[in-house]
């Protein structure tokens, strides 16, 4: 499908299938996080959308650093940092909250 070139819309295609099926833990990386990243953005925006509120690009590495599939705690997460710094947070918070999530 990459070479195909009369069809140029394949090769989003194939892109887009192999990242929604990219997972964190597989057997070629050795990670402490398990969790599939797109299903876990898919599934927090819902949950912030109910409230009609979106997701911030500088809350996007939230995402990356969660350790496990639980949309619903990870949207605690998010709803905390948002009461205590407002819905832009520094790039420092954010970073010193990924960190405290890795360790």
């Amino acid at each position: 499908m990459l070479l195909d070139k009369e069809k140029p819309e394949n090769e989003l295609m194939v892109f887009a299938n192999a990242f929604a099926k990219y997972q964190r833990d597989n057997p070629f990386r050795r990670v402490l996080n398990k969790n599939i990243p797109l299903v876990l953005l898919l599934k927090t925006i819902r949950l912030l959308n109910n409230n009609n509120i979106g997701i911030s690009k500088k809350e996007i590495p939230l995402f990356l650093c969660w350790r496990n599939d639980i949309a619903e705690s990870l949207y605690v997460e998010i709803k905390k940092i948002r009461k205590k710094y407002g819905f832009s947070p520094s790039n420092e918070i954010i970073l010193e909250t990924c960190y405290k999530m890795l360790e």
